[in-house]
This record gives structure tokens, sequence and C-alpha cells, in this order.
């Protein structure tokens, strides 16, 4: 946040042509970098070079270790100056798939358009996720991305609301893979879109669906049958077990 009212103070000092503001401004924003710097040598190098140099680390972590790194208003750094200060202090070369997760989570900590806009979330979905977003052609997240940004968007941002649009946009991607009923980790938040998506019929093998996912999840003897109920309990477990391949 300090960093970001600089960097408009500055804007605005350059568009008024006044040059005594702009050398107070960019000594501030120097003294700011500075200050940063020395916050980084309280930490474990070793800690941060397994976090940061492993493409499977988890993007909550990853968003937790820069909280303490840099504090909590660190989104509104230059990307630059943040690739900068870890290299410089531990040596820390990212990653094309760590640079885009960081990239989604600084974008996520200082815009709501990937709660309120389902494009949006489809990039952040995938890119949180490990995967490369396309901002060309759209890719598609698996389910198991879904409930992977889903969570981490939760744990990032819990006050923020997800959209309608958002939530609607999460059940289509669900039920064109065959899922109609909304996994356990998203039922309290896209169940009255979904809802509207799917046969009353269906709707009405919610209770007994989850009842036999409950009984799949606690006994490895369970034997699955070949009707509705056990059909998308499956689903449901490997979705979420998907899930926590991305970190959630």
């Amino acid at each position: 946040m300090i960093e970001k009212k600089i960097s408009e103070q500055l804007s605005d000092a350059y568009m008024m042509g006044d040059q005594e503001k702009i050398a107070e401004l960019k000594q501030k924003s120097q003294d700011y970098a500075d200050s940063i710097q020395k916050q980084a040598e309280k930490f474990n190098p070793v800690k941060v070079n397994n976090i940061l140099n492993d493409d499977n680390a988890p993007s909550s972590k990853i968003y937790h270790f820069l909280n303490g790194k840099f504090g909590e208003d660190w989104y509104d750094l230059e990307f630059e100056t943040i690739e900068r200060l870890l290299w410089v202090d531990f040596g820390t070369v990212l990653e094309d798939t760590t640079r885009d997760k960081i990239w989604a989570i600084k974008y996520l900590c200082g815009s709501q358009r990937p709660f309120l806009d389902w494009w949006m979330f489809n990039q952040i979905a995938v890119a949180l996720s490990g995967f490369i977003a396309d901002f060309e052609f759209i890719r598609s997240p698996s389910p198991g991305m879904v409930i992977n940004a889903v969570n981490t968007m939760v744990s990032i941002r819990p006050e923020e609301p997800f959209s309608r649009e958002v939530k609607k946009y999460i059940s289509i991607l669900l039920i064109s893979e065959g899922i109609y009923i909304p996994p356990p980790n998203l039922m309290s938040i896209i169940k009255d879109e979904f809802e509207d998506m799917v046969s009353p019929e269906m709707k009405s093998k919610w209770s007994s669906i989850l009842n036999r996912y409950k009984e799949m999840l606690t006994s490895k003897k369970y034997q699955v049958k070949e009707d509705i109920e056990d059909i998308q309990a499956k689903r449901l477990l490997k979705t979420e077990e998907a899930a926590t391949q991305y970190g959630s």
C-alpha cells in the first residue's frame, strides 16, 4: 500500500513537472525498498528456497511466505522489485509456474475481479494450480483446480463474496465434467446456482449421494455400485482428492 501511494504521487508529480517533489518521492521509494530488504535478513534461506523452488508448492503457502517476508502490503510492490529482492537476498530465480502463481496471488490481493468476472476467475484458477494461464486461448480448469482456486481465494480474502456469474460458471464447469452435485468444499458457495442447473430428480438424490460419499471416504472396503448415487459419490471423491494435489 505504501509503495502504491508513492507510485501514484510520483505519477502526479511527473504530470505537474514538480522536480523537487519527484526527487523527494524517489527517495521515499528507495527508503521503503531498503527497509523491506532488511526484513529479509530474518528469514532462513533454506526454507525460502524450498518453498519458491518447488513447482508444486501450494499457492496458499507461497502467499503466507510473501506476507511474512514483505509484510501484508507486499502485493503493492512492483513484480520486478519482488524478483530483485528474492535474487539479492536468497539467490532465488523463479520458475515460470511459481512466477505465474505469484502473479495470480498478487492480482487476487489487489483486485475483486476474480470474484466477479468468470474469465478472470478462470485465469486465476489455472495459474493458482501451477499451470501457465494463456490470455489468448482460454484453458478451462479441471474440477480439482476449481476447488483449489476457491479454497485459496477464500483463504486469502475470506470476506470477499463470489458473484452469481462466477458461481454459475463454476457450476457449468463441474456439470460439463459429469458432476451433478456440488463438491462438499463448494456446497455452501454454489448450492443455489447449482440447483437451477440440474433436474429436480437429481437434486432429490443429493442427500443420498453425500451419504455414499462419506461411506467411501471412511471405508476402504466400500464396494462401488453401478447406480447414480455411487457414480456421483465416486466422482466427488476423485475431485476432492485431485484438489489436494494442487495444495488445497
